[in-house]
């Protein structure tokens, strides 16, 4: 799991399946980069998430 706050939490998957429909992934996209998603949604409306160099994101495992 991926968290960005107290209260939410993101499942590393290697596919959509890995989560439940709804549910936030992180996964290596087909051009090997970080993506974030949810599964059959939108994360960028869903966290009002844009795009640009301003964005940046730390992941941390759980514990760390």
């Amino acid at each position: 799991m991926i968290c960005w706050s107290t209260k939410n939490q993101v499942t590393y998957g290697k596919s959509f399946a890995d989560v439940r429909i709804g549910q936030p992934i992180i996964y290596i996209n087909s051009l090997y980069r970080v993506g974030l998603a949810i599964n059959q949604g939108s994360f960028a409306k869903a966290y009002n998430v844009g795009v640009g160099s301003n964005w940046h994101i730390e992941i941390k495992r759980l514990g760390d």
